[in-house]
Parts: C-alpha cells; structure tokens; sequence
C-alpha cells in the first residue's frame, strides 16, 4: 500500500471522528444555552414567550443530528477504504454548508 494511502487513513479517521464529537458537543452546549435561557424568559416573563428558544434548539439538533449520521457515514466507509466515501464526501460538504450557516 502506497504510503500516502496509509497516512491518509491514520490522520482522516481520528480528524473525522474528532470533527463529529466537536460539533456534538458545540451544539449540545448550544442547546443547553438555549434552554437555560428559556427557562429563566419562563420564569419573568411566561411560558408564552420561550416557543422561539425551544424552535431554535430544534433546528440546531435537527442539523447536528445530520451532520453526525452524515459523518459516522464517511468515517465508515473511509475506514473501510471504500470508493463510496468520495460520494458521501460530497453530500457531507452541503451537510456542513447548511449546518454553518444555521449557526451563524
């Protein structure tokens, strides 16, 4: 096996599988946020006014839930030294398109 084969698989793997844990745990801290603050607006203001936090830490799980089924995806088929990876390499770089944008 050439070597740049071999070092593209030691580095990708672990950049990959550190890359779906960040984000996880970015959105995950994200979420917590939200929610916290949705609970103090509850408190002063009403249960009325926290629909836009809860619909906000919606859309953040719905993208890094894709982002994340997406990834485990690729890292799958990397570490298999699967062909395949290439296609799914193209839908993940619209995955992280839109879940950037969503957090911008």
């Amino acid at each position: 096996m050439p070597y740049w084969k071999v070092s593209a698989i030691t580095t990708g793997i672990p950049y990959w599988c550190l890359s779906i844990v960040f984000n996880v745990l970015v959105s995950m801290m994200i979420c917590g946020h939200l929610l916290w603050h949705r609970h103090t607006v509850a408190k002063v203001l009403g249960k009325s006014h926290t629909t836009l936090y809860a619909t906000l830490s919606a859309m953040f799980i719905e993208s890094a839930a894709l982002y994340v089924v997406v990834g485990i995806i690729h890292v799958v088929l990397f570490a298999g030294e699967s062909s395949f990876h290439n296609l799914i390499l193209g839908v993940m770089a619209q995955v992280e398109v839109n879940y950037f944008i969503l957090e911008h």
